[in-house]
């Protein structure tokens, strides 16, 4: 089961009803968590830490972490190792950053805050999801090297992931077009309109 707590995930009210409202809840999880296949490409991995981006109002995000997101972490039979950092832009915008040594707990946890939240706040409480990514091998690789920062993002505009690569803080388009290329046919959930592939200002990770 995704959802890491005992509780019952509503679909009619949520991030992830937004996606498919008419489809049981194994498909959202299936689509958010198809970044474990990552594991097998010799290139690029996932990094062990994801960032929930959030919209802040009245300050209800923080007062979410600081009273009621590490019990829902910690909420079920085994305890969650994953632990969580509010990161404060000043704006409307604030991130919850997830770290966890196991990444299939990384990617449960990430279902479960963003599900919390959503059902606790607002379904438009969540932005997205932006998983950092790390090169492991740099042969064959063209426009991607270790200088730039390289990320999955997973929102909802359609459905799924999309590449995104920074070089200080430009944008890299053919090199996100490389790193799409590399990992398209790995079983990930991808965005493939590319005009949907939006830049995220001030990643925290």
């Amino acid at each position: 089961m995704p959802c890491k707590n005992n509780q019952e995930i509503d679909l009619n009210n949520g991030f992830f009803s937004k996606f498919f409202k008419n489809d049981p809840i194994e498909k959202l999880w299936n689509l958010l968590s198809s970044i474990k296949f990552l594991k097998s490409e010799n290139l690029i991995k996932a990094d062990n830490k994801v960032g929930v981006m959030c919209w802040e109002k009245n300050d209800q995000i923080k007062e979410f972490c600081k009273t009621k997101l590490k019990d829902i972490l910690n909420d079920g039979v085994e305890k969650s190792n994953t632990n969580f950092n509010l990161i404060d832009e000043s704006g409307e915008v604030v991130w919850i950053v997830l770290d966890d040594n196991d990444f299939n707990e990384l990617i449960a946890s990430a279902f479960t805050v963003v599900n919390a939240l959503s059902q606790e706040i607002s379904n438009e409480s969540v932005m997205g999801l932006i998983f950092p990514l790390i090169i492991e091998n740099k042969d064959n690789l063209n426009y991607l090297d270790l200088e730039q920062r390289l990320y999955l993002v997973f929102n909802e505009n359609p459905p799924g992931y999309y590449p995104l690569v920074y070089q200080n803080e430009t944008r890299q388009p053919i090199a996100e077009i490389e790193l799409y290329d590399l990992i398209k046919n790995s079983g990930i959930g991808f965005n493939k309109d590319q005009r949907k592939w939006f830049s995220v200002d001030k990643i925290p990770i």
